[in-house]
């Protein structure tokens, strides 16, 4: 797929998500480079693969319990190796070839990723504290989850001596996945995530794929209304207080990066495919 198509069919998913949240009063917003895309181009960041949105969990929950779609399928944490949810194409119309994230061995086609937003502590040092260990618990998962990926998927073995070093990783990640089963290492990275019961602190974090750093956080008070920013041709809902979020984060948002930093982000990882 081009990344114009990748990115108008990650759009058609987030349609099919919206309505569904707005039917069933489940309260989202655009996140990162989605909602970068929406403030600064009005749609896809150009040179973006993806779709974020986030949820608080009451909301995630609920999601999770009732989206039913014609067109899509969801993938709960309970379903997949991952600690958050995907809405993707069950293969009708594309296919994807990345790390495994589904439990079923067949592979999943594009998708948009459904992040849980969960309360921290209101003390910087312990919520610090608790997006380390979860950010372990992520590495970790990534490590396992990589070594379900068999060498004739992953590698186009052009020597001797690399397929010697491939074959001695792939032995080191089996031993990495008897001795942290893939089950346990998300059993324990959930009870970080979700230490705290929501609506009990003033603060609240996305830590389902703690890879954002210690900035990625936000209060209470930001949730408080939500309103429709165009992007692309469909309005979509975000946070009104996104600019604290954004600045929090990204510093200066509505500055491009330099050219060399703007390229597709998942390409060296994931390949994406129309169905044949």
């Amino acid at each position: 797929m081009t990344l114009r198509e990748l990115q108008l069919f990650s759009l058609n998913i987030l349609k099919d998500v919206h309505e569904f949240c707005k039917s069933h009063k489940i309260q989202y917003s655009l996140a990162y480079g989605t909602l970068i895309g929406a403030i600064r181009h009005k749609g896809f960041i150009p040179w973006d693969d993806d779709v974020d949105i986030i949820m608080p969990r009451p909301d995630y929950e609920k999601f999770c319990k009732l989206y039913k779609s014609s067109y899509y399928k969801l993938a709960s944490p309970h379903e997949s190796y991952i600690c958050f949810a995907r809405v993707y194409d069950d293969q009708k119309t594309t296919s994807v070839q990345s790390v495994p994230w589904l439990k079923s061995k067949k592979r999943s086609g594009v998708w948009i990723d459904i992040f849980p937003i969960d309360s921290i502590s209101d003390n910087e040092d312990d919520f610090k504290k608790q997006y380390n260990e979860a950010n372990r618990l992520l590495l970790l998962q990534g490590k396992v989850r990589s070594t379900k990926k068999t060498i004739k998927d992953t590698f186009v073995l052009r020597s001797f001596n690399q397929a010697i070093i491939k074959l001695m990783r792939a032995w080191l990640g089996k031993v990495i996945m008897i001795t942290h089963p893939i089950d346990n290492v998300n059993k324990s990275y959930q009870e970080v995530i979700r230490k705290y019961t929501w609506g009990t602190t003033d603060h609240w974090a996305q830590l389902s794929c703690a890879d954002n750093g210690y900035k990625d956080y936000g209060h209470v008070s930001w949730l408080s209304s939500y309103a429709l920013f165009p992007f692309e041709d469909t309005s979509f809902y975000v946070l009104k207080d996104y600019q604290e979020w954004l600045s929090n984060k990204y510093g200066d948002y509505m500055a491009l990066p330099p050219e060399s930093e703007r390229e597709q982000h998942t390409l060296d990882i994931t390949k994406f495919y129309w169905k044949q």
